[in-house]
């Protein structure tokens, strides 16, 4: 017999979108506690398509392990826009029991008003001093390969932006060269404080799939994806699964139901079953 939890994952993986607005009808604690009988990695994409009130009440509704769990399956930038929307007492204990390197991404990207470039960068992706030689680059590149884009991002000794080279042309320098003499400084920039309307007209756009994030001062502070910024203009970039009247609401009786939330009705039907049994029994 296919198990409750194993029908809950094949709805929520098969109609992901009809999950969250299922759950967007319900009270926050009811939302919470069918969150809380999921894994973190399916719960995370459930939330990730309710709308932003209902996604933020139900998180603050859950027990804060829970909760914390589930956000750290999220991409920073959403796990981000959705600690805003949480009271500050409640997000303070949210982030405290994020692991560490999600704990202090967060709280960088937390600086910066919603909307903003700053609010979308990743402020750990690799950047490296002017005066490394390419052979030491490629070495921290290899250790840092998961803070790595295509790109290779630049500074001087006082975290200033000074360039940006790609992977290929840091391969093809010469072991002994220094990056600063052959990064390329003509770059584009974005200024941290720029709205993201903005950010999406960029003309960088053109050349890079990603562009360096500085404060006024020029001090290099992360770099924004392009596909951050286009997740901003079409929603998660997934379409919603589209369903009539009549299915989304088998769909909410199957789902509600199966996490218990029909018990009254359940009840109900014991009931009179046992009445039914009465009656054959006269």
């Amino acid at each position: 017999m296919v198990s409750e939890q194993a029908l809950i994952l094949a709805f929520v993986g098969e109609h992901t979108a009809d999950a969250a607005r299922i759950l967007e009808r319900l009270p926050a604690g009811d939302a919470a506690a069918l969150l809380t009988e999921l894994p973190p990695e399916p719960a995370s994409e459930v939330v990730r398509r309710m709308s932003a009130f209902a996604g933020s009440t139900a998180i603050a509704a859950m027990d804060i392990q829970a909760a914390a769990s589930l956000i750290a399956h999220m991409p920073h930038q959403d796990a981000s826009s959705l600690l805003r929307r949480v009271e500050a007492t409640v997000r303070e204990g949210l982030i405290a029991a994020l692991p560490d390197h999600m704990r202090d991404r967060l709280r960088v990207l937390l600086r910066y008003p919603e909307g903003t470039a700053g609010a979308l960068m990743d402020p750990f992706v690799l950047v490296l001093p002017g005066d490394l030689t390419a052979g030491e680059a490629l070495s921290r590149v290899r250790h840092r390969a998961r803070h790595v884009y295509f790109y290779v991002y630049v500074t001087d000794r006082s975290h200033k932006l000074a360039g940006v080279l790609d992977l290929r042309e840091l391969l093809l320098a010469r072991a002994s060269d220094t990056l600063t003499s052959v990064m390329r400084s003509d770059l584009a920039k974005v200024l941290a404080d720029t709205d993201v309307i903005t950010v999406q007209s960029h003309p960088g756009w053109q050349e890079y799939d990603a562009l360096p994030v500085v404060d006024e001062g020029g001090v290099f502070l992360g770099a924004i994806r392009h596909r951050s910024v286009r997740r901003i203009q079409t929603g998660d970039g997934r379409p919603a699964v589209a369903v009539g009247d009549t299915m989304l609401s088998l769909a909410e009786l199957y789902w509600i139901g199966i996490g218990g939330m029909l018990r009254g009705l359940t009840g109900a039907v014991a009931v009179g079953n046992a009445a039914g049994g009465r009656n054959d029994a006269l």
